[in-house]
């Protein structure tokens, strides 16, 4: 990453007095720079990171550990289909190594809307050695999504909140896939109406927070409003698991099909 942009990550950073990402709290604390290993070295120069990897017995990046996460597991546990996955919003690749392990999972296309998050990304391919991954930059609130080709399944986790018109992102992946793992944090108040979908406006921190929305603000859906969405854009849910009191608030993991019947 460049100076500039790491100069302009601590500011925004420290001049936050509020939790980051919407109103989310994570911890920002990094694996110590060991000056003697390339690696190490590596990790810090494209830092500051979230996701704490494990490489040849030693930790880099961050402090938070993807290990037996939840969403892995219910996307494993449901998938039904072999072939190539796209995952969008993949940041630092953390959830795309996991997903590559499944032997069910011949590709990866990992998509993110920040070019620092994509430089890491590639860069943890490399390190790994991992063929099956690659990477490509995308801004989910500008450009269609069916630019990137159709996919046998995407993966979707920590990016519907953080969208301004998330519905409009649900149809743009429904011209890329006919099978959809969504996972979101999700407004348990219906404060707002955008149309017919309810939920509540967070505030977003833009390009320098990378678990942020690239925008200044977004739009959480109530979860019936999650279930609308997808149905709109032609799918239908065939396995959910609603998590009510998970860290940062509730989050639904939905596996879904295209039924092909697209409303609106």
């Amino acid at each position: 990453m460049n100076k500039e942009i790491l100069e302009e990550a601590e500011r925004l950073r420290a001049s936050l007095d509020k939790p980051t990402a919407g109103g989310l709290s994570f911890s920002n604390a990094q694996q110590p720079l060991v000056p003697s290993d390339p690696i190490s070295v590596e990790f810090h120069r494209l830092g500051p990171w979230f996701t704490q990897f494990s490489f040849k017995g030693k930790e880099y990046g961050g402090t938070n550990r993807y290990a037996g996460d939840a969403r892995v597991c219910d996307f494993f546990e449901w998938l039904d289909v072999e072939g190539s996955l796209v995952e969008l919003a993949s940041f630092e690749a953390g959830h795309t190594l996991m997903l590559a392990e499944n032997p069910a999972i011949h590709s990866i296309l990992g998509v993110d809307g920040r070019s620092y998050l994509i430089e890491r990304a590639r860069f943890i391919k490399d390190l790994y050695g991992d063929k099956k991954m690659s990477f490509e930059l995308c801004d989910f609130e500008t450009e269609p999504l069916r630019r990137l080709g159709r996919f046998d399944v995407a993966f979707c986790s920590g990016l519907l909140y953080h969208l301004t018109e998330p519905w409009n992102f649900l149809r743009e992946v429904a011209t890329i896939t006919d099978r959809f793992f969504l996972s979101t944090h999700y407004a348990v108040e219906e404060l707002e109406s955008k149309g017919e979908y309810r939920g509540e406006t967070r505030p977003e921190y833009g390009y320098y927070e990378p678990c942020s929305g690239l925008k200044d603000h977004s739009f959480w859906l109530s979860l019936r409003s999650i279930w609308l969405a997808l149905r709109n854009a032609g799918f239908e849910i065939t396995h959910q698991r609603d998590l009510p009191d998970a860290q940062n608030g509730p989050i639904v993991n939905i596996y879904c099909r295209r039924s092909g019947k697209v409303s609106g």
